[in-house]
């Protein structure tokens, strides 16, 4: 049966292969799936022991390096999302979403690691309605240097094809 990994470790999950960090064990390569629905891509890889599956939307400046990284999964039959974002935020201004004009919540810093810090959410059905039905998400975070805000903008086309493959793997 599918299993999706709790926050912590869905954080773990995610910088180790979206993000490819040293140390992950070589020892025995795990199965893979990657399916895309519009902007997102729904991967899932299996062990000896458990499937883990997720979804996920990447957003990369002109050189190619990581700006955010949105990943949504599903924890028995709760949502879960963990935004990373890059380092050098004022994060008591947490990272703020409004999808098409609309301003959704604010996510609270959880913890930074090397590869940027994470914001943590568990989604309720407005907030998921909110992402389906919508077009694009803005997430406004806030520079330290400064204290200059700024806004990444991620699209929602696929999200709801996304969660749908998603809650159907994990129903697996």
């Amino acid at each position: 049966m599918p299993q999706l990994f709790p926050t912590a470790s869905l954080s773990a999950m995610i910088l180790a292969t979206a993000l490819a960090l040293p140390g992950r064990a070589q020892a025995q390569e795990p199965d893979s799936r990657s399916e895309t629905y519009g902007q997102w891509t729904v991967q899932c890889e299996t062990t000896e022991t458990a499937q883990q599956c997720w979804m996920a939307q990447q957003v990369r400046d002109d050189n190619g390096n990581r700006l955010v990284q949105l990943e949504v999964g599903i924890l028995g039959d709760q949502p879960r999302m963990v935004l990373i974002a890059p380092f050098g935020l004022l994060l008591a201004e947490g990272a703020g979403l409004v999808i098409d004009g609309t301003p959704l919540q604010t996510l609270s810093v959880r913890t930074c690691l090397p590869a940027g810090c994470l914001f943590n959410a568990e989604p309720d059905a407005a907030f998921l309605g909110a992402f389906r039905e919508g077009e694009t998400l803005t997430i406004r975070l806030v520079a330290v240097e400064g204290s200059t805000p700024f806004n990444v903008e991620l699209g929602l086309a696929g999200f709801a094809g996304a969660y749908d493959r998603l809650s159907a793997l994990v129903a697996d």
